[in-house]
């Protein structure tokens, strides 16, 4: 049964990524005609049109910035201008250019775009592209706004905590992959709504001055076959979203923790969900390594025993209540020091 559970959700894997890729591709041509169409529209305007098009383009961050300015709006879309649902409905996807997406890629900062430009290795019009995606994502998905009933079901499996931070200043995120049950979520949307509204809460109130990148402990010793059901594809499919576009160039390091033999074999058919820059920062100790190679990085005082570290117990998981969540650490983030090791690797 294990085996036949495998093979399909790795059948529906290898089903979803063209279709996953395909319809990024058409979004992308979509994109393209229609910014040659508007040129050419504008070309026709007169001669000042001709001498904007012949100015010389600033290049890099400077001319991500000047396309957000040309294309956000400051049309406000937040508690005022939206009807709040507490209830799990479906989320309704925004275009990018929408008048709410452009509101997004409005309050996008100078260090958001320079993650996208350096997501995209410093091409410009790619760069932005991302920023008009992850704008339409962030007004569809809304993570500020999420709530408690929206992803109940998520928070009652406690698979994801917060567990301190490295020595050099990264926020610790946990995941515990034996907890984790896909198949009794209302649907893919609350397991969007519940990595997004973690993530989101990780951003704003576990990174101090200086840190904008996180790291991941995950626990795989629980790897089962829920974790290749079809939703869990899906979700799985989303998380890679979140990580390599939605948050690009937040991720410092992943480790990957007391696998067992079934993540194993399934990794070669998950890998390709990550881009080569995200591959390059997942580690894979062996159980024994787990103090010697994470003691680097982290105090052990810190760091759980199930990782190798002295800390005894669990770190609490998400409440889903906002107020909670966000108070939850006894001190203040750290600021980046310089002076200790970073995983990062010079990608």
């Amino acid at each position: 049964a294990w085996a036949l559970a495998v093979l399909g959700g790795l059948a529906l894997l290898l089903a979803l990524e063209p279709l996953v890729r395909g319809a990024a591709d058409r979004r992308e041509r979509e994109l393209l005609g229609a910014e040659a169409k508007k040129e050419g529209g504008e070309a026709g305007r007169g001669v000042a049109c001709t001498r904007a098009a012949l100015r010389p383009r600033p290049r890099g961050l400077e001319a991500l910035a000047g396309l957000q300015a040309d294309n956000g709006t400051s049309f406000r879309h937040d508690r005022e201008h939206r009807v709040f649902r507490s209830d799990n409905v479906p989320i309704e996807w925004e275009k990018p250019g929408s008048a709410a997406a452009a509101a997004e890629l409005r309050r996008f900062s100078r260090a958001d775009l320079a993650r996208y430009l350096a997501a995209r290795q410093g091409d410009v019009d790619r760069a932005f592209r991302l920023a008009e995606s992850v704008a339409a994502w962030r007004a569809s998905v809304r993570p500020d706004l999420v709530s408690f009933p929206q992803i109940e079901t998520a928070i009652s499996q406690g698979v994801w905590r917060y567990v301190g931070w490295s020595k050099c200043g990264y926020p610790l995120i946990a995941c515990d992959a034996s907890k984790w049950a896909p198949s009794k979520y209302k649907s893919v949307d609350e397991y969007i709504r519940y990595i997004s509204y973690m993530v989101e809460l990780l951003v704003e109130f576990r990174m101090g001055p200086g840190i904008s990148k996180f790291i991941v402990l995950f626990e795989l010793s629980g790897f089962s076959a829920e974790m290749v059901r079809p939703i869990a594809m899906q979700c799985l499919l989303q998380l890679s979203r979140l990580v390599q576009e939605v948050n690009a160039e937040r991720l410092a390091a992943a480790y990957f923790l007391n696998c067992s033999l079934a993540f194993r074999f399934s990794w070669h058919f998950l890998a390709p969900l990550m881009d080569p820059r995200t591959r390059r920062k997942i580690h894979w100790p062996n159980p024994p390594d787990n103090r010697a190679i994470l003691g680097q990085f982290v105090d052990l005082s810190v760091l759980e025993e199930r990782f190798g570290g002295d800390f005894v117990g669990d770190y609490p998981s998400f409440s889903g209540r906002r107020l909670r969540d966000s108070a939850l650490p006894l001190s203040a983030p750290p600021a980046y020091n310089s002076q200790m090791p970073d995983p990062l690797p010079s990608c």
